[in-house]
């Protein structure tokens, strides 16, 4: 009994109730149905069934000029402790990225030197090896520029993610702005 008392206070009045005048605990799924009493259970009676303030003990009256028992103090809540991760693999994607960006505007500055040249080219008497090597080295030009921008954008989104990956708190937001002809854009939290 003792176990379903303990089982039952939270569950509600009544069966708590029903457990302390000594009545069946109610079974629970989680655990097995309760044992046959020992004892048989005692004949009903005539007489009525004694009240709850009779079985129950009746509390002391509280003395009210006496001051109420001070609460023990809480133990005290860390404050959580922030651990500051490395920014060498951040710092390395940025600088990575910034080579990148700087290789692809190179790029496309000599792509569009080399198509310069060849369109310069086709108006001087010059032999066929000579216009095909023009033509070659604007088309190596235009293929390394789309390389080095896709790269770029590659090493740029690997960037903001590790920058932002040991964010705790991320959000998005746009704000108008106050005469109503643009917005401004936000994302992210603190880094």
């Amino acid at each position: 009994m003792g176990r379903a008392v303990v089982k039952c206070i939270g569950i509600t009045c009544a069966v708590c109730l029903a457990c302390a005048l000594g009545a069946p605990a109610p079974a629970f799924a989680d655990e097995p149905a309760a044992e046959p009493a020992l004892a048989p259970p005692p004949a009903p009676s005539s007489a009525p069934a004694p009240s709850p303030a009779a079985v129950m003990p009746a509390a002391a009256p509280a003395d009210p000029v006496a001051a109420p028992a001070p609460f023990a103090p809480e133990a005290p809540v860390a404050a959580p402790r922030l651990v500051r991760h490395s920014r060498a693999p951040e710092l390395a994607a940025t600088v990575v990225a910034g080579g990148l960006l700087v290789a692809t505007v190179v790029g496309f500055q000599r792509w569009n030197a080399a198509h310069d040249r060849r369109r310069a080219a086709q108006w001087e008497h010059r032999t066929p090896e000579e216009h095909q090597a023009n033509i070659d080295d604007t088309v190596r030009w235009q293929h390394r520029s789309w390389a080095l921008l896709a790269g770029t954008f590659v090493a740029g989104g690997v960037a903001s993610f590790l920058w932002t990956r040991h964010q705790t708190f991320r959000h998005f937001s746009v704000h108008p702005t106050d005469d109503g002809t643009g917005a401004g854009v936000s994302y992210g939290g603190p880094l």
